[in-house]
């Protein structure tokens, strides 16, 4: 019982000292300023049901985010127009490019 009580406790020290790092932005700081205001408003649109860390860390080819977005626009608490895709995939495919050139 003692050694369960440990491991919850390691287990738990180490998910708060993992959630407590910052989160780096959607977008490098040298985007331009089309790509970081496209960022904004899918900051805005995804972090309604996603944490950030979730849309930063992943590793989504064009088409890959293409359908993931197209899927969450069917969710009704997307709340999410045609017009927000184009601008959330704007963000999402530079990124997706910059990730390609590094």
């Amino acid at each position: 019982m003692r050694a369960l009580v440990l491991t919850a406790v390691i287990a738990l020290a180490l998910f708060a000292a993992g959630s407590c790092q910052d989160v780096p932005p959607l977008y490098p700081s040298s985007a331009p300023d089309d790509i970081k205001q496209a960022c904004a408003v899918t900051e805005r649109k995804c972090t309604a049901c996603h944490e950030r860390d979730r849309i930063v860390y992943a590793n989504h080819n064009v088409r890959e985010w293409q359908a993931t977005v197209e899927r969450m626009r069917t969710y009704p608490a997307s709340a999410m127009t045609a017009a927000d895709t184009q601008v959330i995939m704007r963000c999402l495919s530079y990124n997706a490019d910059q990730s390609v050139s590094r």
